[in-house]
């Protein structure tokens, strides 16, 4: 989310849409006062050009209205600029999109500690949300509507062996290289730490951007794996390791940066 305050813009983008397409824009506000939504919209401007632009629609769902509105650009403008405004006291815009009305979009939201899904925006951009036990197994999906937050499944796990382990963890994702750096060009060992669970562990791993680091073998009993890489000093990428202990699964997400 971002705040936006009194008589302020943000959420800002520029786009060059297709002449005589129609387009959508939406964006969530955080309305508790019943108050917020009220003093807040959708700023579509164009230099040149012809613009319709349709009225704006508020549709509530529990502390969040929903805002969204279309436009047709009729004639070809020299810039479109599409942003949220505020006047009265601040508050917070969320899930920000913009897209062809006739383009299906959907949006992830991933739990930057673990990878885990938590989210999914459909092409109304109205959320369902998952949740996870200790073991990472799914145990609820629930999804947004204008009476509130409603759960729409839940999950029981049975299976021997679930109350007989500690919850499968990975603890950390290492750099195992001699020198301490990790230099550009060749072939580098990670190491994954995993605890609890059955202690029979497989490791599948997964690298990005994959245009320049490429994994020698990606599922393995091994903690350790080599990563190929081609990039130059100071470039960041994203390793991700999960683990599956036979019955729970279990993963992290760790950025490193190439040091020459």
């Amino acid at each position: 989310s971002i705040k936006i305050g009194l008589s302020k813009s943000g959420l800002i983008t520029t786009i060059d849409p297709i002449t005589g397409r129609r387009y959508h824009v939406s964006v969530w506000v955080y309305d508790i006062d019943n108050d917020n939504a009220q003093s807040a919209g959708i700023i579509i401007n164009a230099s040149g050009g012809s613009l319709e632009i349709f009225d704006e629609s508020r549709q509530k769902f529990g502390d969040w209205v929903l805002l969204t509105r279309d436009f047709i650009e009729n004639s070809p403008t020299n810039e479109l600029n599409i942003s949220c405004i505020k006047s009265g006291t601040e508050t917070y815009f969320d899930d920000f999109r913009v897209h062809p009305i006739d383009a299906l979009m959907k949006s992830f939201v991933y739990n930057k500690d673990n990878g885990y899904l938590i989210a999914t925006l459909n092409a109304d951009n109205i959320a369902t949300y998952y949740e996870y036990n200790d073991p990472g197994k799914l145990i609820r999906t629930s999804l947004e509507t204008p009476e509130g937050i409603k759960t729409i499944k839940e999950y029981d796990y049975f299976y021997d062996g679930w109350f007989d382990h500690d919850p499968l963890v990975i603890n950390e994702i290492i750099f195992e290289g001699v020198s301490g750096n990790l230099c550009p060009g060749g072939s580098s060992p990670f190491m994954c730490t995993a605890s609890g669970g059955t202690g029979n562990y497989e490791y599948k791993w997964v690298v990005t951007p994959i245009d320049l680091f490429t994994i020698e073998n990606e599922n393995t009993s091994s903690p350790i794996v080599n990563i190929n890489q081609d990039a130059t000093n100071g470039q960041k990428f994203i390793l991700r390791c999960t683990v599956f202990d036979g019955v729970n699964t279990t993963n992290k997400l760790k950025t490193f940066t190439v040091i020459k």
